[in-house]
């Protein structure tokens, strides 16, 4: 995830990059998509309108940029990981690592 700045001699944050995976539809911290998202700073980010989904557009590795412009929640859910966030027309939830088998405090791998 890359944290824009306001300014850059301060700490506030202007907007937040997250990477989209066009394939699964999930939001990564890096372009590899193989960095798991704080969910509690996403949230935040999107309530604050400054979460901007980045996702590759086709094979020539160019990018476009999309902010966040609405959220929902599955029916019954108020955690920010069950969150669905929309960008002009796609559907985005966070990536969450996987659980380990017989691990149900929800550890990552």
């Amino acid at each position: 995830m890359k944290k824009i700045y306001e300014h850059a001699d301060q700490q506030h944050v202007g907007m937040m990059i997250v990477y989209g995976n066009t394939n699964d539809h999930k939001l990564y911290a890096n372009p590899e998509h193989t960095e798991y998202l704080d969910p509690e700073e996403a949230f935040e980010a999107t309530i604050k309108g400054s979460l901007t989904v980045a996702e590759k557009t086709g094979q020539d590795d160019s990018w476009v940029f999309t902010r966040v412009t609405s959220y929902s929640y599955e029916t019954g859910k108020k955690d920010p990981k069950d969150c669905f966030y929309y960008t002009n027309s796609t559907s985005w939830t966070i990536a969450v690592p996987p659980v380990e088998e017989g691990d149900s405090g929800g550890s990552p791998k």
